[in-house]
């Protein structure tokens, strides 16, 4: 489903415009990122939260597309860090 709401928000954020519907954007990204979760659970599952919540915050503020994805990178690499960090405090990931 993160999947599915990122492929969303990227053909928004990037101002994409396709004759594919809606639900099929969103089923071949959720596609996309059930196979990433299945072949690399826990980095799979960082990237994609570290994805979705830079996502949530950059989609608050309104800004232009060009500084959203400015902001979406760096808050993507911060969260992606902090997780991986925090995870291998307890060593979770393999």
């Amino acid at each position: 489903m993160v999947g599915g709401y990122l492929a969303i928000q990227l053909l928004e954020l990037l101002s994409l415009s396709l004759d594919t519907p809606t639900w099929l954007v969103f089923l071949i990204g959720g596609a996309c990122g059930a196979i990433l979760v299945a072949i690399f659970f826990d980095w799979a599952l960082v990237l994609l939260t570290s994805l979705l919540g830079a996502g949530l915050l950059v989609q608050l503020l309104n800004t232009s597309s060009r500084l959203s994805l400015v902001l979406i990178a760096i808050l993507v690499v911060i969260g992606f860090f902090v997780q991986v960090e925090n995870c291998c405090e307890n060593d979770r990931l393999d």
